[in-house]
Parts: C-alpha cells; structure tokens; sequence
C-alpha cells in the first residue's frame, strides 16, 4: 500500500477513493436504469408534486363548493329603441276645400309599419254658395280604403258636427281623402289616433 501511494496521507487517499465511488455510481444510475423501474413502494409519501405528473395523469378531486358572487359588471350600452305601439294627430285648422277634386286633407305617419286600427275625425265646413253641398271621405293606409263615408256621401253645411272614419290595415301612413261639390269652405279640428295591434282580423 505504502509502494502504490508514495506519501500520500491516509485522509487524502480516502476522499480520492469516495469521490470515484461517487461518480461511478451517479454514471451507472443514469445509463443503466430501466424505464418504469420506480414503483409504488420506491417512492417517499408527499415527495412527488405536480410538475413530476403530465396533464391529466391525475384524476380530478372533489368539486368544491362555488365561490362568492363577484362584483357586478358595468352596465351595457342601451338596446335600440321598439317599434311604437300608438301614434296621435292633431290639428285645429285645416286646408281649406278644393272643389269638386279628390284632396289629401291631412295624413298620419304610422312608425315601423305593421299592423294599425286607425280613426280620424274631421270636421268640414261649407261657406260656398250650393248650401247644402255633398262630400265624400276615405280612410285610406297606405293607398287602400279602409273605410269611407259611404257610396253616397253625405250632405254638410258650416258648422256641422265631426266626421269619423275608422279602418284597420297594414302600411307606414294613414290619409283623410275627401271630395266635395261644396265651391268653397274648409276642414278644420283633424285627428288621428293610430293603435298597433298584432293581427288584423
């Protein structure tokens, strides 16, 4: 041992000797261990963590109980404004009487369309020379008659009391046509009153 050694000191010749057992092993368990070689029993209880295991390798543990409600979020911007359930119009004076042509004396827009039960009043006024003279009025939506004041018409002088047609149809404006023999006068106190409905019957 003293030949092999030389001087070497005890103490150096034992870490020498401890320090090629070391990597010797470290070498041989990094090539020569076998794939799955560590089990169950091999590993220490808690030693593992999370990032020792591939996604999904773990079952997935008790649903716990749901969280507090958080904060409640900004408030959206507004929605665009519905379609209007009703529309109304008034007017005191109206034009004065075109004689003997059929004349648009006032009309009424109906917002979005659809459905509509409309009534129109109106009150005409004859200052002409033929007293009494005969007029003749329609309803119409949309350029459809939905109601008239008859096949005949009917007789006014000044001053008479207010006219009313009231139909139902579907269109975007509602008109008052009216045709008189009357040479001259005017309409006045006009009003419509639209109501939006579902279905028309």
């Amino acid at each position: 041992m003293k030949r092999i050694f030389g001087e070497s000191r005890y103490a150096n010749v034992t870490a020498t000797m401890a320090l090629v057992l070391a990597l010797g092993g470290t070498s041989y368990a990094a090539i020569k261990l076998p794939a799955n070689s560590v089990t169950t029993k091999t590993v220490k209880d808690r030693s593992l963590l999370s990032k020792d295991f591939k996604r999904g390798q773990i079952p997935a543990g008790k649903r716990g109980a749901a969280g507090p409600a958080g904060p409640q979020g900004v408030a959206g911007p507004a929605g665009a404004a519905g379609a209007a359930a009703g529309a109304y119009k008034a007017s005191q004076a109206g034009p004065a009487i075109t004689p003997g042509a059929a004349q648009t004396v006032d009309s009424l827009v109906l917002p979005g369309g659809g459905n509509w039960v409309v009534t129109v009043k109106v009150i005409a006024n004859n200052t002409g020379t033929l007293d009494p003279a005969n007029i003749g009025c329609s309803l119409q939506i949309d350029g459809v008659v939905k109601d008239t004041l008859g096949a005949a018409g009917t007789d006014f002088g000044l001053g008479g009391s207010a006219l009313t047609l009231t139909g139902a149809g579907t269109g975007n404006t509602a008109a008052l046509v009216c045709t008189t023999s009357a040479t001259a006068g005017n309409y006045e106190a006009i009003s419509f009153t639209g109501v939006r409905v579902a279905t028309i019957g």
